[in-house]
């Protein structure tokens, strides 16, 4: 079954002609495509990412899930959101570096069965919490790998905590 797929957008009012307008109440919206996270190619079918990029995601997204937060599946994610607010001191760097580590191992294993070498990862090369100048209590992670077919990748984690 195809899937259709656009965002909704607000519109001035009456762009749509009065019968919309009457029909939807105070607030209009119309269907168009959008050029952010959700993209269609020219026959309006949805891009989806692949490869490296889409391993990259994916990484992106357990390390910045609280683990628990998943409720199909309560081990995906990290345990950062507990150091919130905490400044971050050596035994903090060592429970982050072992967390991500831990995520990435969990990704790898519920990937396991992926057929594409380039959306699994073979090794990480080395996990880096580095503190915020300006905030001890925000860090930067950076996250290297290699993937099953050899690819490096070097990832910088947005600020968290």
């Amino acid at each position: 079954m195809p899937l259709d797929l656009a965002i909704l957008t607000p519109v001035n009012k009456g762009q749509l002609g009065p019968a919309l307008t009457k029909a939807t109440g105070n607030t209009n919206f119309t269907w168009e495509a959008y050029n952010g996270d959700i993209q269609l190619d020219s026959f309006s079918a949805l891009v989806t990412l692949t490869g490296v990029q889409k391993l990259a995601q994916g990484v992106f997204k357990i390390v910045l899930t609280p683990q628990g937060s998943n409720p199909v599946d309560p081990n995906y994610g990290t345990t950062l959101s507990t150091l919130i607010g905490q400044e971050v001191d050596a035994d903090k760097f060592a429970t982050i570096t072992s967390s991500i580590v831990d995520a990435l191992t969990y990704y790898n294993l519920i990937n396991q069965d992926n057929p594409n070498s380039d959306e699994v990862i073979q090794m990480i090369n080395s996990v880096r919490v580095v503190s915020a100048l300006n905030d001890p209590r925000q860090i930067n992670v950076q996250i290297s790998f290699t993937t099953e077919s050899g690819i490096p990748v070097s990832l910088q984690v947005p600020q968290i905590l």
